[in-house]
């Protein structure tokens, strides 16, 4: 399944617009799409930890469990997950347990340690290698817009 640089950066924008909403009502500035095999926008959520005070409520984790409720299923074969940030290790395995086939992200991990955000020292790449899984993972789409609206809503700031 080939993507355009193009299409990306468009689903990116979608997401980053997502994210930026969660900011402003408070949220740590994450969000994540979910796209389907025909390319058709299934879910669009941003990070809800701090106002449900519940740590795994990632944008990913809401987009890829909004996915599911939309699609009736829990397997997103096909489906590409859209991230303003590199998953951290439980997004990442979220969407491996969902069977997501790509993967693709903003800013860097490195960043997103940064911006005082963590992601307990491994990278998506590497812990897709270790566990055996198989997805694609494209990293850099929309990178300046990911990093700024990360770097402008850090952690600590």
């Amino acid at each position: 399944m080939e993507f355009s640089n193009e299409r990306l950066v468009q689903w990116m924008s979608t997401t980053l617009d997502k994210a930026w909403s969660g900011v402003a009502d408070g949220e740590n500035p994450f969000a994540a799409s979910v796209y389907s095999p025909n390319r058709d926008l299934v879910a669009c959520e941003h990070n809800t930890a701090r106002g449900q005070t519940q740590p795994s409520r990632h944008g990913e984790v809401n987009a890829i469990d909004r996915a599911c409720q939309e699609l009736g299923t829990t397997d997103l074969s096909g489906c590409v997950l859209v991230s303003t940030g590199e998953p951290c290790p439980m997004c990442t395995s979220a969407a491996l347990l969902a069977k997501i086939d790509i993967i693709v992200f903003g800013a860097g991990c490195d960043v997103v340690a940064k911006s005082g955000y963590g992601g307990l020292g491994i990278g998506c790449e590497e812990l897709i290698e270790v566990s055996n899984a198989h997805a694609t993972v494209i990293g850099g789409i929309a990178k300046q817009q990911c990093e700024k609206l990360l770097l402008d809503n850090s952690k600590d700031g």
